[in-house]
């Protein structure tokens, strides 16, 4: 019995590691196929990094971003890549991988430890894994979430076993950790609340030692947010919780949650059973685990709700929550087909679920990674055209909104607008200008705003052309103050 025992968990992590090797092996095959990153952000990333290894400093002035400006940005995610990497291109795409990647353990022992069965974990950490949303927003990426997610995942489990000493002491120092990587250590706080809510209606209570814990953790992580944001909080006050970010970005990027949103983010099979699994633990299972992740859930779907976190970032949060309450279906439904008569049932199931898996997960999650690869390959080439033959370090290149640190990193350009908003001069107007300069029929409003800015060089990528519905720049054409190059690509602005 106990040789039978041994056997069947040593299968389980065999399992759990050929699925984390499966995972980190798609993934990497994917952020291979380029010499480059998926996103603009990423770029971000990468400015901040090369400074720390090369200037040996952290970046506080940026003299390309917005022409020069303060940098506000949490320095722990750049410090620990750039020890980790040193600026390699190589450990800069694998590490981020691996990250994530590391997700699937956590998800497996949140969901073992909530359903019991352990090849419905594996089957929630397959979920975790393949949903396109988080494929979209990390994949081949230098993404802090890389590290916030699985982190925060393993901080809110740990609260939950602190007589335990390793989860103590993750505990600990998870909360000096989150504040310092990203402001979304704030979506802690609001769980924790939510979830001392819960524990209060189902005639549950805290130890006195998760009590201490987390207000220790609720005022470190309050006081090294105000720290870092001190600058930010004096200029714009609670806006700050909306980063100074341009209206109309904000109504895209905040914008109300719709049914779709999670059907295409999250996939079919988590939100069906991760649906049921929330509806089960909450009314039939009621365990302090349970109502940890349904406090969770319920955070994110308000925070969503009164537009304090992004859609993207709310999905990729929900999508691993659901995942992970998925297992607690699964178990139900296992335990139900093993009282039925017919001995093959639950194999059958077992395939169903897979090719069910392979449609609606995998498939999607496939589709994204590809998709993801051919916008970076192009855009690529055409921003290290700018630097290749733009002599002036100086120059400025007027881009949209999500070329900006593209242009700086890869360019080494200054540009005129980028993502990085908390701190930026005017961000609002010059979002505003951009778009004018690109869609203005008027050669004299157009010209007006490039000396504003000093801009030298304009970059009409195809994604400018798609988001501003133009084919060209229609003042240009027989305009002396402007040369086209590459087919209308670039426009060099002599006046």
């Amino acid at each position: 019995m106990i040789a039978v025992l041994k056997r069947k968990i040593k299968n389980e992590y065999i399992l759990l590691f050929l699925l984390f090797l499966f995972v980190l092996s798609f993934r990497l095959y994917f952020a291979f196929q380029t010499g480059h990153f998926n996103t603009d952000d990423s770029y971000f990333h990468l400015r901040h990094i090369e400074s720390i290894v090369h200037e040996k400093s952290i970046l506080v002035y940026d003299d390309l971003s917005y022409g020069g400006r303060l940098v506000l940005y949490p320095p722990l995610f750049h410090i620990l890549m750039a020890l980790l990497t040193f600026g390699s291109m190589f450990m800069l795409k694998l590490i981020p991988e691996i990250l994530i990647s590391c997700t699937v353990f956590v998800v497996y022992i949140i969901a073992k430890n909530m359903s019991g069965n352990s090849y419905a974990a594996l089957f929630s950490a397959l979920l975790s894994s393949f949903y396109p949303i988080l494929f979209f927003e990390t994949l081949n990426n230098i993404s802090v979430y890389s590290l916030v997610i699985p982190v925060l995942f393993l901080m809110l489990y740990s609260l939950l076993n602190l007589e335990n000493k390793f989860y103590l002491w993750f505990f600990i120092i998870s909360s000096f950790m989150l504040p310092l990587l990203h402001s979304s250590a704030l979506v802690f706080v609001v769980v924790i609340f939510i979830y001392f809510l819960l524990l209060t209606g189902g005639a549950l209570t805290a130890t006195k030692l998760k009590k201490e814990a987390v207000v220790f953790s609720i005022l470190l992580m309050i006081l090294l947010q105000f720290i870092i944001y001190k600058k930010a909080f004096l200029d714009y006050g609670m806006s700050v919780l909306w980063q100074n970010i341009p209206s109309n970005i904000l109504s895209d990027s905040f914008r109300k949650l719709v049914p779709i949103d999670l059907l295409i983010g999250i996939g079919l099979l988590p939100l069906i059973f991760g649906s049921f699994g929330v509806y089960l633990s909450v009314f039939r299972e009621k365990r302090k685990i349970d109502f940890m992740f349904v406090a969770f859930s319920i955070s994110i779907l308000l925070l969503i709700v009164f537009r304090f976190l992004t859609i993207s970032l709310g999905l990729m949060f929900l999508g691993l929550a659901l995942s992970i309450f998925s297992s607690v279906s699964l178990s139900k439904v296992y335990s139900y087909l093993a009282n039925l008569k017919f001995k093959h049932i639950r194999n059958l199931f077992t395939i169903l679920l897979l090719i069910a898996f392979a449609f609606s997960s995998f498939m999607p999650s496939l589709s994204a990674a590809k998709d993801s690869n051919e916008i970076a390959n192009s855009k690529f080439k055409e921003v290290s055209w700018i630097s290749i033959n733009t002599k002036d370090v100086d120059t400025v290149v007027l881009g949209n909104l999500g070329e900006g640190n593209l242009i700086a990193a890869i360019g080494n350009r200054r540009n005129v607008v980028d993502s990085d908003f908390v701190l930026a001069p005017n961000p609002v107007g010059r979002a505003k200008d951009v778009e004018v300069v690109y869609t203005t029929v008027s050669e004299a409003i157009a010209t007006s705003l490039l000396r504003k800015y000093d801009v030298k060089l304009i970059y009409l990528s195809d994604d400018t052309k798609d988001t501003y519905k133009i084919d060209s720049l229609k003042y240009a054409k027989r305009s002396k103050c402007f040369d086209s190059l590459r087919g209308g690509r670039y426009y060099v602005f002599k006046c």
